[in-house]
């Protein structure tokens, strides 16, 4: 702006948020005790959203268990995965992904199924028959 006294000037930045979009949560997740299970989703956001991942409305990073859980973000691809390392069943339940920026919040959430492994408590065993007879094979698994 000016005028016959003179010159002024004045600038602003102009910071745009956008509230964050949750993307590509499957709704049920299924995994077998001892292995990994992955959770894992798209994130975008301005600013950055800060991630957080309950497990039955607890944070995963306050669990007794905490260690076993580990969140990978990658920044180009927004992907963000929460691993868990050797599944237990009670791993089991309801996760809610939750992306907060000044913006908004948003939440979504999945079911984590965890099966065991099956294993036999008692094997078939060798048997002789003769042709034409019935015979009954037992085994049991849990």
């Amino acid at each position: 702006m000016s005028n016959t006294e003179g010159e002024i000037a004045s600038q602003a930045n102009l910071n745009v948020h956008v509230a964050p979009i949750i993307k590509s949560l499957a709704p049920k997740i299924d995994g077998v005790q001892g292995q990994q299970i992955i959770i894992s989703c798209q994130i975008s956001g301005r600013p950055k959203p800060e991630i957080i991942f309950l497990k039955d409305k607890k944070d995963v990073t306050t669990l007794e268990d905490k260690s076993r859980f580990n969140i990978e973000y990658d920044e180009q691809t927004g992907e963000v995965r929460l691993i868990i390392s050797n599944a237990k069943e009670e791993d089991q339940g309801k996760y809610t992904i939750r992306a907060k920026n000044a913006a908004q919040t948003v939440e979504e959430q999945t079911n984590v199924i965890v099966s065991a492994q099956l294993s036999f408590t008692e094997q078939l065993q060798d048997i002789d028959v003769i042709s034409g007879q019935n015979i009954t094979l037992t085994c049991r698994c849990q």
